[in-house]
């Protein structure tokens, strides 16, 4: 059945392909369903395996394909904007390239396949967006398309806290993935609206504040004030002004009236938690995959961690408690799993990739002066809290995380590049006109 929809998905693609260029006002639409889709692909399980290992205990089990990649691969074919050069295609080239080589230390090829290809949809997910951003309609439905996946977690999360959910997930499979991508997005609205206020932006940067209350998760919520008051004091420091600091007057009364709210979810959190006090799990992972790492400095393989953590005895000798939901996890740090999987070589593309947009978002997203610049300002922030969480969570290595990852580096590639070719073009010398003679 699988193969006969894979089958009728590509034969239609020509056909909407022919459609879009024929109905170029339709793409924001289109982008804005793609934007869209990342919040609920999991849960409604639109997506399937070419190849499926579905009992495999690493985080990537097959080689996936979801609606999202069939309509990006759509997107991309129809693009007629002129080729550019994508401005990170080394830094996700040589962290893919460490992946497949990390086959060479596993014991089988098909798991890191499995990876590898994943990485494979993302970069071509990164420079579609990159090329569509180049077409100013496109940037808007992206991003409408983000707040609609704000507003729905917004509305499902006070629905399972009502129903006794300590911690609320909303379309994700752990409140640590939607607080990240929740995060992220906010960030790049709350930019927007400090440059250009509109209702719109300040409901989603307030739905994503509710979800961060709501998923009772430390570091979601640290973070969503940190990256709050990172924004403020770039617009502080940009444009000081009286509706600056209204703005700033405001974001200290909303989290007075919030932190009762969010004292109370932490407080009902810890008081149900059934794991003893003496027992710290996020250290214990820790001290298991630094002995993996000490004994294979080139890695065990990428999407190895949890069988190699369990067979050769790395969880048994860090004291990880022996149940299943423990055996099973991944270390609380995807940048111990990336060096655990792809030894200190993987680490370090890894970082390139992760620290390459972020670097360029904030020299682009700093002068201000264009509304771009807001945006990839509040880009590089999200991307900022995206590289902080991944301290306390693995989860970036997912493709529910990395849609909304490569959707960002996208962004920020497409817009800096057009604002770099603006500035290139009004730098360029103007021919002096020819003094006529008089008469």
């Amino acid at each position: 059945m699988k193969w006969f929809v894979v089958a009728v998905v590509l034969a239609v693609i020509p056909l909407l392909i022919v459609w879009t260029r024929a109905q170029p006002r339709l793409l924001p639409w289109v982008w804005g369903l793609v934007a869209f889709l990342p919040f609920v692909t999991d849960y409604l399980h639109l997506y399937f395996a070419v190849a499926s290992w579905a009992g495999w205990p690493g985080h990537t089990k097959g080689v996936e394909l979801t609606l999202i990649d069939f309509l990006v691969l759509m997107l991309f074919l129809s693009d007629r904007q002129p080729n550019r050069r994508f401005a990170f295609i080394w830094p996700m080239a040589a962290y893919a390239g460490v992946v497949l080589l990390s086959v060479m230390q596993s014991l089988q090829a098909q798991p890191v396949i499995f990876y590898f290809w994943q990485l494979l949809r993302m970069l071509l997910l990164a420079i579609a967006v990159a090329r569509a951003s180049q077409n100013p309609g496109v940037v808007p439905g992206i991003l409408w398309g983000l707040a609609a996946g704000i507003f729905l977690e917004a509305a499902m999360t006070p629905l399972q806290h009502g129903s006794g959910d300590l911690q609320t997930t909303g379309t994700f499979v752990h409140q640590n993935l939607l607080g990240l991508m929740s995060n992220s997005i906010a960030m790049i609205f709350f930019a927007v609206f400090m440059a250009k206020p509109n209702l719109k932006c300040l409901a989603v940067v307030v739905a994503a504040a509710l979800i961060a209350v709501l998923t009772a998760s430390r570091a979601t919520q640290g973070l969503f004030i940190a990256g709050i008051s990172l924004i403020l004091l770039a617009g502080l420091i940009r444009r000081f002004s009286m509706r600056t600091l209204t703005v700033i007057l405001l974001c200290v009364v909303a989290a007075g009236m919030a932190a009762p709210l969010a004292l109370s979810t932490l407080q009902q959190r810890f008081a149900h938690s059934d794991i003893s006090g003496d027992y710290d799990e996020r250290a214990a992972f820790i001290k298991a995959a630094s002995h993996m790492i000490a004994d294979y400095p080139m890695g065990v393989g990428s999407n190895y961690y949890v069988l190699i953590a369990n067979t050769k005895g790395y969880n048994e000798a860090a004291e990880v408690a022996p149940v299943a939901g423990s055996l099973s996890a991944h270390v609380h740090n995807v940048y111990y799993l990336v060096t655990a999987e792809t030894g200190y070589l993987g680490l370090a593309a890894f970082v390139w990739m992760l620290l390459a947009p972020l670097i360029r978002a904030l020299r682009w997203g700093w002068p201000g002066g264009d509304i771009r610049n807001d945006l990839v300002l509040g880009l590089g922030v999200g991307l900022f809290l995206t590289i902080c969480h991944s301290f306390f969570e693995w989860i970036l290595v997912t493709f529910s995380a990395q849609y909304i990852l490569f959707m960002s580096v996208g962004l920020v590639a497409g817009l800096t590049q057009s604002l770099a070719e603006e500035a290139a073009w009004a730098r360029r010398p103007r021919p002096i006109a020819p003094v006529l003679a008089p008469a």
